[in-house]
């Protein structure tokens, strides 16, 4: 195989002034139109994207919390943890009538 570098050259040349008509008539289309593109983005989207921002720090959060855990474990352990039955039923109750219908 042969390449021949006078025809290498004319190809450059040619593909050079085609990259300058190109260029030519993107600024003489630019000037005309005189319009730059914008960017808005709705109030509704920004709300999203906060809601979003706060699953996202919500899911970060444990559902252990572990140092209360562990404190209820070094009672019971020990001996002196004590939980009123009345307490529990309380608890439970108010949390079934909190709901609302």
């Amino acid at each position: 195989m042969r390449i021949d570098i006078d025809k290498i050259l004319g190809v450059s040349k040619i593909y050079k002034s085609l990259s300058s008509e190109r260029n030519k008539n993107v600024k003489e289309a630019s000037r005309v139109n005189g319009k730059r593109d914008q960017l808005s983005v709705s109030q509704k989207a920004k709300d999203y994207q906060i809601v979003l921002k706060g699953i996202k720090a919500l899911n970060d959060i444990p559902d252990i919390r572990e140092a209360k855990v562990n404190e209820i474990k070094e009672k019971m352990d020990k001996g002196i943890y004590d939980v009123d039955g009345k307490d529990i039923a309380e608890k439970m109750l108010s949390s079934h009538f909190d709901k609302k219908i």
